[in-house]
């Protein structure tokens, strides 16, 4: 039904003179719904060039989100770590499009892009992503207007920080981080919070001299 409506919603569209970008969102139903009947190679990079030109016009819905996210999960699915960084990219830039509404998919593709990139090049940027990553998600954390509004944003942050974590133990196992770029990633990344911040509720805090261990705030009790 949703490849009928969308094949004749483009030649209603062609026929009257429609708007590029509502062309492109038809035939880019059309594409998804081939492809989720019949997933395959072709029908995922057919799927994915509509993807790629519903790009070149702002905003998003959510058959394009749809759409992003199936062909990163295909990618992924598959192993084909290249592709699955491509698409979790071209995801991303779908969903920062889409403003705050999107915030919490957009963080998530990002996660996928960069753990998709580590493993097709198993190189120390991808890493830097992820710390860089981390620092967006404390922002977004820190500035939700309400524990209860944090809660999803949490538990994608401590994925990120897992992925993180295995990352730099991989690299570094590898000996292929050396301990002063690495230092330098984390004093950019996780520099800057103030003991007020619900980060630091989350965290706990750190002093320079302390033992290793961390020392929980019980000003208030975490809802997370």
């Amino acid at each position: 039904a949703a490849h009928t409506y969308g094949e004749t919603a483009i030649a209603v569209g062609e026929a009257v003179g429609e708007e590029a970008d509502l062309r492109a969102g038809s035939q880019l139903l059309v594409r998804l719904s081939a492809f989720k009947q019949a997933a395959s190679d072709k029908s995922r990079d057919d799927l994915n060039a509509a993807l790629t030109k519903r790009t070149t016009f702002p905003g998003v819905d959510l058959i394009t989100f749809f759409a992003a996210d199936s062909v990163m999960h295909y990618d992924f699915d598959k192993g084909s770590w290249k592709k699955a960084a491509a698409s979790a990219a071209l995801g991303e830039t779908l969903a920062s499009q889409g403003g705050g509404a999107y915030l919490l998919p957009s963080f998530r593709f990002g996660l996928y892009k960069s753990v998709a990139a580590y493993l097709d090049q198993r190189k120390v940027e991808p890493y830097k992503q992820l710390m860089a990553l981390q620092w967006r998600l404390r922002e977004a954390i820190n500035a939700a207007p309400s524990d209860e509004a944090a809660e999803d944003l949490v538990q994608l942050f401590w994925g990120v920080k897992a992925w993180a974590i295995s990352l730099h133990t991989h690299l570094s196992n590898r000996q292929k981080l050396r301990a002063e770029d690495d230092e330098e990633i984390r004093s950019e990344a996780l520099s800057k919070d103030s003991p007020a911040d619900r980060i630091a509720r989350l965290q706990g805090v750190h002093e320079p001299d302390d033992p290793c261990q961390t020392r929980i705030i019980f000003g208030r009790k975490p809802s997370y």
